[in-house]
């Protein structure tokens, strides 16, 4: 009979632990996946994911289910997905107690005042408790130093998350696209934190560039709108074939990633960054925790500050300057640290502790 493994996210675990689920099958678990969000995951769903009402409703029905009901009763391991001082974690008390919970984090300031979901003192002190004397991931180093300063009973190890890539297929058409021989790519949600109003601005004085979005959100109305208007805008919305997008990707000049700090928000690691260095597509981010901790070395080159972006003279030369030198760059190499397999080495020595 196998063991079970339980990876409890906010929202959709399934995108971040492929290498948890390699190493979990490798080890004769059986994984099971669940979300913390229940109603608010729900409406996000259907009113923006415009996932279909029932399929939406099933998924809310046996996360409420597992909350109220099937934790109880669960033995095996859990990784638990939760933001700084989240209160849902009072809910699976049961779950905690009962098992080897292990806490997975890529935040990277546990004690500052900035944290996703307030600095409520009790739930800062609860968190405190149950952390004591537990295991924990963390993506980054800076997460990691954070969780520990802020925990130092906590048992801290240093796991990435995975760059879900594919093999280029050639043979792969694109054409439906009807893309420019020429584009800077952007890959992400169509939301204000991901500096897409930024990106507007640049396109709208840099139009001897291309800019390419791929995503769907809130704002896709806006950028639609903007798209009729100037030429060099192309928007694809989003596209479910990870074979497809892999293939525009590989086929951009440059990524730009020109995500903006907000209140309890960062860009935390950037799946797509090291999507786009395996395929040899050299990036442009903003320089948040995550980026940073990918480029390394490198950071003065591919990260600019937010207010940058803002400028489109400076971002302009910028480009510039990554386009004539991004063949001094081994970016596959950067990638392969990042590879299901490697990653899930790191993961299967957690497991059998």
């Amino acid at each position: 009979m196998s063991s079970k493994l339980l990876i409890l996210h906010e929202t959709d675990g399934k995108v971040y632990f492929p290498a948890l689920d390699l190493a979990a099958v490798n080890l004769n678990y059986k994984v099971i996946y669940r979300e913390s969000s229940v109603i608010r995951l729900l409406i996000w769903d259907v009113l923006v994911g415009k996932k279909p009402l029932l399929l939406a409703l099933k998924k809310s029905i046996k996360n409420f289910y597992f909350r109220a009901l099937e934790q109880f009763n669960f033995r095996g391991d859990c990784i638990l997905c939760f933001a700084p001082y989240d209160f849902r974690l009072f809910f699976y008390l049961p779950l905690l107690y009962n098992n080897r919970c292990i806490f997975h984090t890529s935040w990277p300031n546990w004690l500052g005042e900035d944290v996703p979901r307030g600095n409520f003192k009790p739930l800062k002190c609860f968190y405190k408790r149950v952390m004591s004397d537990r295991e924990c991931v963390a993506v980054t180093n800076t997460a990691a130093r954070s969780v520990k300063s802020f925990c130092p009973n906590l048992f801290v190890t240093q796991i990435p998350h995975v760059a879900n890539t594919v093999h280029l297929d050639d043979n792969i058409s694109v054409s439906e696209f009807d893309l420019p021989s020429n584009y800077i790519c952007f890959i992400g949600k169509l939301v204000c934190e991901k500096g897409i109003r930024q990106l507007l601005t640049i396109a709208s004085q840099l139009s001897n560039y291309n800019f390419v979005f791929i995503g769907d959100g809130p704002l896709m109305g806006e950028l639609s709108k903007t798209a009729k208007v100037l030429k060099n805008i192309f928007v694809l919305g989003h596209i479910k074939s990870r074979e497809k997008l892999c293939s525009i990707l590989s086929r951009s000049d440059l990524l730009v990633v020109p995500s903006q700090r907000r209140a309890g928000w960062e860009e935390l690691f950037g799946i797509v960054i090291i999507e786009a260095f395996a395929v040899g597509v050299p990036v442009l981010s903003s320089n948040h925790c995550g980026p940073n901790s990918i480029v390394k070395k490198y950071k003065d080159f591919f990260l600019v500050d937010d207010s940058q972006w803002e400028k489109p003279l400076f971002i302009e030369l910028k480009i510039k300057e990554i386009l004539i030198r991004k063949k001094c760059f081994d970016l596959k190499k950067i990638s392969k640290r990042y590879s299901v397999n490697v990653v899930s080495v790191l993961w299967k020595r957690i497991l059998v502790k």
